[in-house]
């Protein structure tokens, strides 16, 4: 996902460019890294536009979702944001970090071991503490 693509392929869907949708797409291409919560995305469109609601925003990432310019998921029972829409791992820490791992080979060994004929998936794993 990025900035220019993003918008032409908005434009190119009919939807408008509003400025609320383009902070919002800007909002999550900067925290893009720490796989942002909705309320991470809400209050960093707030910063520069006050009055977009936390609805405009939803939708907003919603719409990406739909065109397939972003995925979402949950953790910790929020809302995450993955602009990553190629195929990858999502490694957690115990810490809550989450890590992209791009690994094709691993990718292509989970999907035969699956018998998924699509690569187009995304898989979380969740490293524990070691309580000894």
């Amino acid at each position: 996902m990025d900035y220019d693509s993003t918008l032409r392929e908005l434009k190119s869907r009919g939807k408008r460019l509003t400025p609320q949708r383009m902070e919002i797409i800007k909002a999550i291409l900067t925290l893009s890294k720490q796989h942002p919560t909705l309320k991470d995305i809400v209050r960093a469109v707030k910063k520069e536009l006050p009055t977009t609601s936390v609805s405009t925003t939803y939708n907003t990432i919603m719409e990406l979702e739909e065109i397939g310019l972003l995925r979402i998921f949950e953790f910790n029972k929020e809302i995450r944001i993955e602009p990553n829409s190629k195929p990858h791992l999502n490694i957690i820490d115990p810490r809550g970090i989450i890590y992209d791992i791009d690994d094709e080979e691993l990718i292509e060994i989970i999907a035969d071991k699956l018998n998924l004929k699509s690569r187009n998936f995304l898989v979380n794993v969740l490293l524990q503490n070691d309580s000894k």
